[in-house]
C-alpha cells in the first residue's frame, strides 16, 4: 500500500471538503500517499491544502510558459515554503526539456516526470529506460551552482573590502552623511541607493539616491524604521557577532517595483551600512539573478 499514491486535483475538494478529509485520513491509515495536483494553476486554498496534509505537491511545469516570470517565481516559492511547512515533497509534471528539469531541480523537486525524462507508458519504469542522464544534469547543474555561489561570494569579498577601506573614517552618526558621501564614489556602478540604520532599525542618515549619474541626499528619510523587513533583526544580530557583511535575496523594492538586492554590513555594534544593488547591475551579473 505504500507504494500507492492518491493524486486529487484542487478542484475535487471545493465542496464535501470534510467528507474528503476523513476518507484521505482513512486511506493514510493504510499507508496510500496522498498528492494534491495541478497546485498553482489556479489560486491555491492553502488552509485547506495544510488541513489535507498530502505528500506530495504537484506541479505542472507548463505553468512555467502561462505566467510572468516573476510572478511565477513567487508562486512557486510560496509552493515551496508550503511544501516545507507540511512536509510534502514537491513533484515537477511534464517536463518536457533541459531548462524544465534544472527549474526542478533548483525550486527542490524531490521527483520528475515527463516526456524529456521518459515516454509515458502504464508499465513501471526503471532507470535504464530514462532517455537522459539524470545523474549527470544534476551534477553539471551543481556546479553551475558552486560557480554562482563563489561568484555571489567574491562580490561580497570586494564590497566588504571598499567599505573597509574608509571604515577609519567612520565618526558616528554626527558625520553619517559625509561618511556615505565617500562611499558613493566606490559603489557608484553597482548601487543606486544608500543609508545607515541603527541595530534597532531606525534610519540615522538621509537616503543617498543616484539619479540621472549623479547622486542626491534624501533627508526626509531619516527616522523611517526597516525592522518590519523579514530577517532584518537576524541579519543585523549575524552582522554584529561575526563583523561580516550579507548580501540579501531578490526581492521586489517597494519604491522603485524593481527586482533588487541589498548588501549590508557593520560599521559599529549599533550601526550597519545599506548598500541597494540596482536591477541593471544584478541583470548583468547572472549570478545575482537567482533564476
Amino acid at each position: 500500500m505504500e507504494r500507492i499514491v492518491l493524486a486529487i486535483t484542487e478542484h475535487d475538494f471545493d465542496e464535501e471538503f470534510h467528507t474528503l478529509n476523513h476518507l484521505l485520513l482513512y486511506y493514510k491509515t493504510y499507508g496510500i500517499k496522498v498528492a494534491i495536483d495541478h497546485i498553482g494553476i489556479k489560486n491555491s486554498n492553502i488552509d485547506r491544502i495544510r488541513q489535507l496534509e498530502p505528500h506530495i505537491l504537484k506541479i505542472d511545469t507548463n505553468i512555467i510558459r502561462d505566467h510572468h516570470s516573476e510572478g511565477f517565481q513567487d508562486i512557486i516559492y510560496s509552493l515551496s515554503m508550503l511544501a516545507h511547512r507540511i512536509g510534502a515533497a514537491l513533484l515537477f509534471d511534464n517536463i518536457e526539456d533541459n531548462f524544465h528539469l534544472q527549474f526542478a531541480w533548483k525550486h527542490g523537486g524531490m521527483f520528475y516526470q515527463g516526456q524529456y525524462l521518459a515516454p509515458q507508458k502504464f508499465d513501471l519504469s526503471s532507470t535504464d529506460s530514462l532517455t537522459v542522464n539524470v545523474k549527470g544534469k544534476i551534477a553539471e547543474y551543481i556546479q553551475r551552482e558552486k560557480n554562482f555561489v563563489e561568484q555571489r561570494q567574491n562580490l561580497v569579498s570586494i564590497w566588504e573590502q571598499k567599505v573597509k577601506n574608509i571604515l577609519s573614517q567612520w565618526r558616528g552618526i554626527e558625520k553619517v552623511d559625509s561618511f556615505i558621501k565617500e562611499l558613493t564614489t566606490l559603489f557608484n556602478e553597482e548601487s543606486f541607493r544608500m543609508f545607515v540604520c541603527n541595530s534597532d532599525g531606525y534610519q540615522v542618515s538621509s537616503n543617498f539616491r543616484k539619479r540621472d549619474e549623479g547622486w542626491e541626499t534624501e533627508p526626509d528619510k531619516k527616522g523611517s524604521n526597516w525592522a518590519f523587513r523579514p530577517y532584518f533583526l537576524e541579519n543585523t544580530l549575524q552582522m554584529k557577532t561575526f563583523n561580516k557583511g550579507i548580501l540579501s535575496d531578490n526581492y521586489l523594492d517597494i519604491e522603485t517595483r524593481e527586482t533588487i538586492r541589498t548588501f549590508s554590513f557593520p560599521l559599529s555594534d549599533h550601526y550597519f551600512l545599506f548598500v541597494d544593488i540596482s536591477y541593471s547591475f544584478i541583470f548583468e551579473n547572472e549570478s545575482l539573478l537567482n533564476l
